[in-house]
């Protein structure tokens, strides 16, 4: 745990609700709600986010521009990163991702799914590992969000990406899928009404 960190708060989770359809083999509605025992303390840290807009659900509203994801998964050298990470990352439309290796994208792409990322990373000439501009091992879970009209609102989960060949770590030139929030909108009401 990261406690030594200026802002972290550690929360225990009291309830982890999994979507009711949830397929562990093609990650399908790859989205759970976490309920915490204990409430987080708003700090300049710590921050609420808006869920999406119900007029705004189309992926079509989104596909080419960019949103923000931060994280404390691996780089593309396999080191967990020691401060959190922004990479902001465009969202592709489903032909366009599918094409780009469709031995993977055709199995794990659905009208529940969106990707994004870039795949023309450029390489690091100290480290010969192409230099990340997407998410890794580790980020799994962790929201893209737009800002609308000053607010923050979150699209997508990280959910899964292209691993490197022979190797258990993310390839950065590859597309990443994400989970669409924006299709979970009733799911994710009828679950946090008490809150």
């Amino acid at each position: 745990m990261r406690t030594s960190v200026k802002g972290v708060q550690i929360r225990l989770v009291e309830e982890i609700i999994v979507h009711p359809q949830y397929n562990a083999s093609s990650f399908s509605r790859d989205v759970a709600i976490l309920k915490l025992i204990e409430p987080v303390q708003y700090t300049d840290y710590v921050r609420p986010i808006c869920i999406w807009p119900d007029n705004q659900v189309d992926l079509n509203n989104v596909i080419g521009k960019k949103g923000s994801v931060v994280g404390w998964g691996f780089d593309e050298t396999g080191v967990a990163t020691e401060e959190l990470t922004l990479v902001e990352m465009p969202i592709v439309d489903q032909e366009t991702c599918i094409r780009s290796y469709s031995d993977f994208f055709a199995r794990f792409t659905s009208q529940y799914t969106y990707c994004a990322g870039y795949r023309d990373g450029t390489i690091d000439k100290r480290t010969g590992y192409r230099k990340s501009t997407s998410v890794c091992n580790g980020d799994s879970g962790g929201g893209m969000v737009f800002e609308i009209n000053d607010s923050w609102y979150l699209r997508g989960l990280v959910s899964l990406s292209v691993a490197r060949q022979n190797e258990y770590r993310c390839d950065p030139s590859h597309y990443v899928v994400f989970t669409d929030l924006a299709k979970f909108l009733p799911w994710i009401r009828e679950n946090i009404s008490d809150y």
